[in-house]
C-alpha cells in the first residue's frame, strides 16, 4: 500500500460553519501558506473569510478567489505590497525598522517572562508614545503552546497593549490554537472578543485550527525493531519531506498497547513522527493517523528516494 492522506472536506466546511455559529463579532483570515489546494480556497471564499498572506507571490495565487475580503499582509517583506493596488489589503510591518506610514505593526510580548521570545513583531513597550498614539492597527504574534491557563495570560496581556495603543480601530490576534480542542478555541476567541471594546474589529489567522478531524494518514510498516519495552517502527514515509508541521495521532485496533517511535524512512536519525503508545505492530501491517495537518500538504516533495506522498481533498 502506498502511503496517502485523505481530508474530508465536509468536516472542514462543517467546522467553519460551527466557528461561524458560535462565536460573534470576530472576523477570520485563512493562512494562505496553510493550504492552498484550490478546493481549501473555494470553500475560504464562500466562507466570507479573508485571506492572511505573506509576500507578492502569495498574492498573486489568491487573486482568483478575491472579491474584496480583507486581507493582511504580515510576513518580513509585507512591505513589497505597499503599491498594491487592491482596496481591502493591510499591509503589517515587521518591525520598526521596516515600519512606514499607514502601515499596521506586528507586536509580541516579548517583556513578559510568561511568553516565549519571538523573532518577529516588536515588543510593544519600547514603542515610542508619538507612534503607539498614530497606530491603527496592531498584529499579534504568539507561537507559545495554548492551553487554557495560557490563554488566561494572554487575556491579561491583551489588556494591558489595549492601554498602550489608545487609537487602535483593528486587532489581529494571530493564530497558533492548533493545540486547543474546537471547544476550547471558542471558549478562547469569545474570551477575546469581550476584553477587547466593541469599537475595535477583532480578526483571528485560522489555518490547522480548522482542519480539527479533517486529514487521515494511510500508511504501512516498513521496517520494526523490538526492544522489550517498547518498538521502533519504521513506515513508508519520510517525515522531514512529506509530513512536516502535522500533529498526527494513531488509532489503535485494540488495548493493548506498547511504547513505540514511529520513524520515518529516510537515514536520518532525526526522522521521528511520533513517540506514543501503539499495537504491537508486524511489517506489512496497515496503520492510521488522524489529524493531519494541511501545511504537510504544502511541505510535500520527494527525498532520498522516496516519491511524494499522495494527497487527497474530497
Amino acid at each position: 500500500m502506498n502511503p496517502r492522506v485523505e481530508f474530508d472536506l465536509s468536516i472542514f466546511r462543517s467546522n467553519i460553519q460551527n466557528l461561524k455559529d458560535k462565536t460573534k463579532n470576530i472576523n477570520y483570515l485563512f493562512p494562505v501558506k496553510c493550504c492552498k489546494h484550490s478546493s481549501v480556497l473555494e470553500i475560504i471564499k464562500d466562507s466570507g473569510f479573508g485571506f492572511d498572506i505573506s509576500n507578492k507571490k502569495e498574492f498573486s495565487q489568491i487573486k482568483q478567489y478575491l472579491n474584496n475580503q480583507f486581507i493582511s499582509v504580515s510576513g518580513p517583506t509585507s512591505y513589497e505590497l505597499s503599491d498594491c493596488k487592491y482596496d481591502n489589503i493591510h499591509i503589517v510591518s515587521n518591525n520598526l525598522e521596516s515600519y512606514k506610514e499607514n502601515n499596521g505593526l506586528r507586536i509580541n510580548f516579548n517583556s513578559n517572562n510568561l511568553f516565549r521570545y519571538s523573532r518577529f513583531g516588536v515588543d510593544y513597550k519600547i514603542i515610542d508614545e508619538d507612534l503607539r498614539n498614530k497606530l491603527t492597527y496592531i498584529h499579534f504574534h504568539s507561537s507559545d503552546y495554548k492551553d487554557m491557563n495560557m490563554c488566561k495570560c494572554i487575556y491579561e496581556e491583551i489588556k494591558e497593549v489595549l492601554k498602550y495603543f489608545p487609537n487602535i480601530k483593528i486587532l489581529n490576534i494571530g493564530g497558533h490554537i492548533e493545540h486547543l480542542t474546537f471547544e476550547e478555541g471558542i471558549e478562547y476567541l469569545n474570551n477575546i472578543r469581550n476584553i477587547v471594546p466593541d469599537n475595535i474589529e477583532v480578526y483571528a489567522e485560522l489555518g490547522d485550527f480548522l482542519f480539527k478531524n479533517t486529514g487521515t494518514l494511510y500508511s504501512k510498516v516498513v521496517d520494526i525493531r523490538n526492544d522489550v519495552d517498547m518498538q521502533q517502527v519504521t513506515l513508508n514515509f519520510i517525515k522531514m519531506a512529506n509530513q512536516r508541521w502535522t500533529y498526527p495521532e494513531y488509532v489503535p485496533k485494540s488495548k493493548n498497547l506498547v511504547k513505540t517511535i514511529f520513524y520515518g524512512s529516510s537515514c536520518c536519525e532525526s526522522d521521528i513522527y511520533l513517540e506514543t503508545y501503539a499495537d504491537r505492530l508486524n511489517i506489512g501491517d496497515e496503520i492510521i493517523f488522524k489529524n493531519i495537518s494541511p501545511y504537510s500538504y504544502e511541505w510535500n516533495v520527494s527525498f532520498s528516494g522516496e516519491d511524494k506522498l499522495e494527497y487527497i481533498f474530497k
